[in-house]
């Protein structure tokens, strides 16, 4: 059964994207890092696109065809009908609560520069469809060329809530182990905000 989930990046204005497949935790932070390194192989010299959500957005959307069709699954000529991006745009003047999906990505990728301008990073609150704020990760990482000894920062707060906890705890385990395979962790409790 599909996991769906609701992108949203923002930076003055906003673009939503809906994914159908694995739009837990996990899945949508490992496209959330694969667009980083899509933007880190292909658009290197041009880093103010990294903070344009049209731009990101498109990003999104062609580093999940170029993984999808390279599926091994989805390439058999049974599954060929499948072959198509999973992630695609929502209108921007609909409700997300209007979206068949479990979770929310509000993706803050406003520019945000260390002191020397080779650091970046995208602030991303995880929600449920409700608006129930379950964790914020923070990803750092370098304005550059992607390379095989690229690794990025990942600061998360998780929600000190037991009902949140009950509820999301083996999704953001999850979560953190698949970051922790692409560079720090830190991870600490926050209060409990209140929903949008």
């Amino acid at each position: 059964m599909a996991t769906r989930c609701a992108f949203v990046l923002k930076n003055g204005e906003t673009v939503a994207l809906y994914k159908h497949w694995d739009g837990y935790p996990a899945g949508a932070m490992w496209v959330v890092i694969r667009t980083i390194q899509y933007l880190q192989k292909y658009a290197w010299s041009q880093t103010h696109w990294w903070h344009d959500p049209e731009t990101v957005a498109s990003f999104m959307i062609a580093q999940d065809w170029d993984y999808t069709k390279e599926d091994p699954i989805l390439k058999t000529k049974e599954n060929n009908g499948w072959m198509k991006p999973d992630i695609r745009p929502i209108l921007r003047e609909m409700d997300l609560k209007d979206v068949d999906a479990k979770w929310v990505y509000y993706i803050d990728i406003s520019e945000k520069r260390d002191q020397g301008c080779k650091w970046t990073y995208w602030t991303i609150e995880i929600r449920t469809i409700h608006g129930v704020l379950v964790a914020i990760v923070k990803v750092k990482f370098h304005y550059g060329r992607l390379s095989e000894d690229t690794k990025y920062e990942f600061d998360v707060e998780i929600v000190n809530d037991p009902c949140i906890m009950y509820k999301y705890k083996e999704d953001i385990d999850d979560m953190i182990k698949l970051l922790k395979q692409y560079g720090n962790v830190t991870v600490k409790e926050i209060v409990p905000n209140p929903t949008l």
